[in-house]
């Protein structure tokens, strides 16, 4: 496995803490909808794990500003997130024990999710440009 990738799924795991502490808050103490719930804490988790990746995993990224990098990432995540919200809507839609405890279900959409995200991270976004 390589050191990026790891740094990678160590990002995710703090955006996933970020999303699921803000979804669950909304959820279990407010009473709001699981999905009403992403629609907030996904975007945090997003903004954090840019600043994450650019700085720690992905380094500066060489000569492409960082505000021309934030548009493809965003995308990028909200591409990872459509497969997230898929997975993650069918899984509480489908299983009752997921359903009542969402964290498990943003659990199970992550892996999916991360695959994809990490990809287009590393060659699309944060490649290195060609000397």
């Amino acid at each position: 496995m390589s050191s990026s990738l790891v740094m990678y799924i160590v990002v995710g795991g703090v955006g996933f803490v970020i999303d699921g502490g803000i979804m669950s808050a909304l959820h279990g103490f407010w009473s709001w909808s699981p999905m009403a719930a992403r629609a907030v804490s996904f975007p945090a988790a997003v903004s954090a794990t840019w600043m994450l990746n650019r700085h720690w995993t992905f380094g500066r990224g060489g000569v492409i500003a960082p505000r021309r990098r934030y548009g493809p990432y965003v995308a990028v995540q909200v591409i990872g997130a459509l497969i997230n919200l898929g997975v993650f809507a069918l899984a509480v839609r489908l299983s009752e024990p997921l359903a009542a405890y969402p964290i498990m279900a943003l659990a199970v959409a992550a892996v999916p999710a991360l695959g994809f995200t990490y990809g287009a991270s590393r060659f699309f976004v944060f490649r290195q440009p060609v000397s």
